[in-house]
């Protein structure tokens, strides 16, 4: 076979994968620091476990100017997969607000307390959207925590269920044991665990691990 046959037949190399992105918001409000206490009562109130549960969001951040320009600010950094994500999650939150307020007279109500409270200062908030490489970025703790588990295989992840105990067996007669917290609906709750049992050395091995609510 001529040459220029084999280059006809041969397999054009495959383009390599473009790196894996995510996309963060950063919103910037001027804020005095009087009022960012308020809004951060109000966050912890009707915006905080929302952010938790929505699956939309990878994470999220309520920040205070500490240091730098002389400011007064609040800071909201929210990470998605991609840019859809945005409007996945608002569209998610928005119907999680219904579900938890049924009564549209109340959701009406925590809408005019942002109003009267908040609106003037977010009438005046700056939003930007960014686009980082994951490879760059460091996950976060609890994040950490279960790659080294998965690692070392020494515990499976959990399956969590909303106000339950779990329990799972491990090896060498050893047992996982741990009960979740959450807000009176079902948000990102707080797992402590621990390994006890037979052949385990002395003390006792704590992680701290969050899991979701199934």
């Amino acid at each position: 076979m001529a040459i220029a046959g084999w280059i006809a037949q041969a397999k054009a190399p495959a383009a390599p994968a473009a790196p894996e992105t995510h996309v963060v918001t950063v919103t910037y409000v001027p804020m005095p620091f009087p009022v960012v206490r308020d809004f951060m009562d109000y966050a912890d109130k009707y915006l905080v476990p929302r952010d938790k549960e929505n699956p939309h969001v990878l994470s999220v951040k309520y920040l205070v100017h500490s240091w730098g320009a002389a400011d007064q600010t609040l800071w909201v950094i929210t990470e998605y997969k991609d840019m859809a994500g945005i409007q996945q999650g608002q569209q998610w939150d928005d119907e999680q607000l219904r579900k938890i307020h049924p009564d549209s007279t109340k959701r009406t109500a925590i809408r005019k307390e942002f109003d009267d409270k908040f609106a003037q200062y977010f009438a005046h908030h700056v939003d930007n959207i960014l686009t980082g490489q994951v490879k760059r970025m460091k996950p976060q703790r609890n994040q950490l925590n279960e790659k080294r588990a998965r690692d070392r295989s020494l515990v499976t992840r959990p399956s969590c269920r909303w106000g339950r105990l779990s329990r799972m067996a491990l090896p060498y007669g050893a047992t996982i044991f741990g009960a979740i917290s959450a807000y009176v609906y079902p948000v990102l709750g707080h797992f402590k665990s621990g390994l006890v049992g037979l052949n385990i050395p002395l003390g006792l091995f704590f992680q701290s691990q969050t899991c979701r609510s199934q």
